[in-house]
């Protein structure tokens, strides 16, 4: 497990001994997750009250009966979306946010050093060990991995317009979405950061607050969880073979052409375009510029292990192993 976290704040907190489990619907079957959990939890003498997102409970509404009720934490149990939205809710509060990470990708869990397993999880929060992390917001809207402005925003709505379709009513929105990528191009936007002003053309801008996103994409070597900053990334690549294969090369974690990305580090960042680019949060459509990012230093306290050492270069990338897995004998990458 890699953890990309210099420790910042410490609390020597007694062990958490009531915890909430806000448990997204889908991470597994509900009843057998939650069954799961408790007895994990009471194990380790730790009270663990299971509660799913439903459309009359939120995970707004779940994080404030834990606030009122003096829960000493709340456990986001599921993917990164619902980590996402926990954290969010516990923002510039003093209860901590545990993750057990019942994803796919697990970005979050995977950034923080939280372990994969569900063993390992529950026992970073047994040993009650909380720091701090920093957020960043998007016109005030809270996030924890990025920020994206322009054609990856178009791409994820393609994306999720066929997700869980059958066959014949995916045809449809696929050759919509492939006529929308295809007039794809780069666009004039105007990038103030930390007060300094930058024109360039760009086909989106991805401002990172933690190393991984998607696919287990990295697209800044040097995006850190505790910094006080933001990792501004400018993608310049002049047509859209190359921008693509921007998104390839992240997926099998090569080095960028620093000549076609640039990476800048800021606490705020407004961007402003001639025509309005999309917004979004870990690519879901927020809205469109123009849009001020900032960074929330360390506004999210979280349960988290000690920090670790990573022993490979690279991060393991779920995605890119099924794809060596299925690649032909002598053409696996490296």
């Amino acid at each position: 497990m890699t953890s990309m976290m210099k420790v910042t704040q410490e609390a020597p907190l007694s062990a958490a001994r009531k915890v909430m489990v806000i448990l997204h619907p889908d991470a597994w079957q509900a009843r057998d997750a939650s069954d799961d959990i408790q007895n994990r939890f009471k194990q380790r003498n730790i009270q663990a009250d299971v509660r799913v997102i439903t459309a009359e409970d939120p995970a707004s509404k779940l994080v404030e009966c834990a606030v009122l009720e003096q829960y000493d934490g709340v456990v986001a149990a599921g993917g990164d979306g619902t980590v996402q939205q926990v954290a969010a809710c516990l923002m510039n509060r003093s209860i901590p946010l545990g993750i057990l990470p019942l994803g796919t990708m697990n970005n979050i869990a995977f950034s923080i050093g939280i372990p994969a397993d569900l063993e390992g999880a529950c026992a970073v929060i047994e040993a009650a060990l909380v720091r701090k992390i920093d957020m960043g917001t998007v016109n005030g809207l809270p996030f924890l991995e990025v920020a994206n402005v322009g054609a990856e925003v178009d791409m994820s709505e393609i994306i999720e317009a066929t997700r869980h379709q059958p066959l014949m009513q995916v045809l449809r929105p696929f050759s919509k979405g492939v006529s929308r990528l295809l007039g794809l191009r780069r666009h004039a936007v105007t990038l103030t950061i930390d007060g300094k002003r930058f024109i360039t053309r760009t086909w989106e801008v991805t401002v990172c607050n933690m190393p991984y996103y998607g696919l287990r994409y990295r697209p800044s070597e040097t995006a850190r969880i505790d910094d006080g900053l933001l990792d501004v990334v400018i993608l310049r690549h002049r047509g859209l073979a190359g921008f693509m294969g921007h998104y390839w090369d992240l997926l099998w974690q090569r080095r960028r052409n620093p000549q076609k990305v640039s990476v800048l580090h800021a606490r705020r960042i407004e961007i402003t375009a001639r025509h309005p680019l999309p917004v979004g949060i870990s690519g879901y459509h927020e809205g469109t510029t123009p849009v001020t990012i900032e960074v929330a230093p360390g506004a999210l306290a979280v349960y988290a292990p000690l920090p670790m050492q990573t022993n490979a270069a690279r991060a393991d990338n779920p995605i890119a192993n099924i794809m060596q897995s299925m690649a032909p004998a002598g053409s696996k990458k490296a």
